[in-house]
């Protein structure tokens, strides 16, 4: 019987227009990891010490590259690695560009703390400006090759004629989440900074987009309120590929050296319901005995979003409580010390660390694991009242520290690294058009097209504003007046930004994107990658197979 006062039985009851919930899954056919029989990998709601599925083939990338083997053997007979941050000076010459002002500046990144949560209404609108600037203008560049006299039509004037508009993608109203009724863009404050209605409705191509995407429009906005009917859309411009002969690579270039092998892990590196850190003592025990050439690690290597954390309280081994920086030193700087320190390893490590890291300044772009601060002392007051402790990492030659981002190159492949899980963020924030027209975008797996906005875009992190996670810190606290630093002024050979997205690799113009996934997923295990370069002297691309392993 119906309920008084119920206009309907609770079961019929629907709600219009309601939202329909966002599923970050992946099809079985085509993103969702598998074991090589085919069948999912077991949960990972086991515990750590209890899982039995160690060494579990997730995904691999160029089954027809051959896995270097015997480890040992083959390790005896290798030159060892060049491995070394990339600086300006470095980029301009892989790209033949002009000469950077300061040549010895990271290519990307942070090289000091610097003073941040200090910037004004008025630098960010010019931040803003010149990013969308940046991409704009290589846009227009590109389209100059074909149509001499382009030239862009500032967005909010009515042009009754075919026009190109270049600006950011943005949302019409206050709040909400963008989609096709939604979209607007918003054009260079030169010419006013409008922001104009963008109608879709005509494009005839595939296309994806998101907040603070840069793009170019062909259409016309015959109507006095500026709104542009757009016919096309240019996705963004990739940066330049790295275009370093092959006599001039350093590293292993005799042809019978074997491949040159890389293992990259993403934290958190310990499970959530200890501080043991016995992932990483296992990943650092089988680099031990497998004798990779480098290991990337990928911060958080304290999170903030573990519970003890969030209960601050941070005990090593049972003890009594200790302070973030105590114990990084004593669960990874010591670890990789003593490992450092065995005959029998000769790795190289690379460490960035994560904005979730309570041992590393909370913004992006992040510097280097215990970087100082800038010369000018430019930082805030309250790294003087709560100083960091020393992170005592090995003084080696052999371990290699960036920021994040980062940008150093392998035997001459250009690596790039971002901790901060861009990927999971656009997915969340990208509307996708598929017109079934064979365009390259609609023709990309769903995480690559992700991946590809990053190469697009020419930056580790194309989004803005930054959605709101639920997390500890905010996943992406960006520092606009920094926006240059979160630049990809090169096309990498290859891209790691890990995620909580499915591991994957993925070929997207010539760059391969990597996502290792985290190498513990709560309480129980998660995944590692390794990458084998067949071809470290780049002649016409780079090879790799890529395995990720749980």
């Amino acid at each position: 019987q119906p309920i008084p006062g119920v206009k309907r039985e609770l079961e019929d009851a629907k709600t219009p227009g309601a939202k329909k919930k966002v599923s970050f899954a992946t099809t079985p056919s085509e993103e969702a990891p598998t074991t090589p029989g085919g069948a999912p990998p077991p949960s990972t709601a086991t515990k750590y010490k209890d899982r039995s599925n160690g060494g579990t083939l997730v995904e691999v990338q160029n089954k027809h590259l051959a896995r270097r083997e015997p480890w040992a053997d083959v390790a005896a007979k290798a030159a060892p690695c060049v491995v070394r941050a990339l600086t300006a000076g470095d980029v301009a010459a892989l790209t033949r560009a002009p000469p950077a002002n300061d040549p010895t500046q990271p290519a990307v990144g942070a090289a000091t703390k610097y003073r941040h949560m200090f910037t004004p209404p008025g630098e960010r609108s010019a931040a803003l400006d010149a990013s969308a600037r940046h991409v704009g203008d290589a846009m227009l560049a590109a389209r100059k090759l074909t149509e001499p006299d382009a030239e862009a039509t500032p967005v909010g004037a009515v042009a009754p004629n075919p026009s190109f508009f270049l600006g950011r993608v943005c949302l019409d109203a206050l709040d909400g989440k963008l989609n096709k009724a939604s979209v607007a863009l918003e054009g260079d404050r030169r010419d006013g900074g409008y922001r104009a209605k963008l109608d879709l409705s005509a494009v005839e191509s595939s296309y994806a987009l998101f907040p603070g995407q840069v793009v170019g429009v062909d259409g016309c906005a015959p109507h006095d309120d500026g709104t542009i009917v757009a016919r096309a859309l240019t996705l963004g411009a990739a940066p330049p590929k790295a275009a370093t002969p092959k006599e001039q690579v350093p590293g292993r270039a005799a042809p019978d050296q074997p491949p040159a092998s890389i293992w990259v892990a993403a934290g958190p590196f310990t499970t959530s319901d200890d501080l043991e850190y016995q992932p990483l003592l296992d990943l650092l025990a089988a680099a031990k005995a497998a004798k990779p050439d480098v290991v990337v690690l990928l911060g958080p290597f304290v999170d903030a979003d573990h519970p003890a954390a969030k209960r601050a309280q941070l005990d090593a081994d049972g003890d009594e409580p200790v302070d973030a920086a105590t114990l990084f030193v004593l669960k990874v700087a010591w670890e990789l010390d003593r490992l450092l320190e065995s005959s029998d390893c000769h790795a190289q490590f690379v460490l960035a660390p994560s904005t979730r890291d309570l041992v590393s300044e909370p913004v992006y772009p992040q510097p280097p694991l215990g970087a100082a601060a800038d010369e000018a002392g430019d930082k805030p007051s309250w790294q003087d009242e709560f100083p960091l402790g020393s992170l005592e990492l090995p003084k080696s030659d052999r371990i290699h520290l960036v920021g994040n981002p980062g940008l150093f190159s392998v035997d001459g492949a250009v690596v790039g690294v971002t901790a901060t899980d861009v990927l999971f963020q656009l997915s969340s924030q990208e509307i996708f058009e598929n017109k079934r027209d064979g365009a390259q975008v609609a023709a990309l797996p769903r995480v690559a097209r992700l991946a590809s906005h990053l190469v697009s875009q020419r930056s580790f992190y194309p989004l803005f504003p930054a959605p709101s996670m639920a997390s500890t810190v905010a996943e992406a606290p960006v520092d606009l007046r920094q926006h240059a630093k979160w630049r990809l002024p090169v096309a990498p050979d290859l891209l790691i930004a890990p995620s909580r997205l499915a591991p994957f690799a993925r070929d997207v113009s010539g760059t391969l994107v990597l996502n290792p996934g985290h190498l513990a997923k709560n309480a129980g295990g998660g995944t590692l990658s390794l990458i084998h370069i067949s071809e470290p002297t780049r002649q016409e691309a780079i090879s790799y197979a890529v395995f990720c392993l749980k």
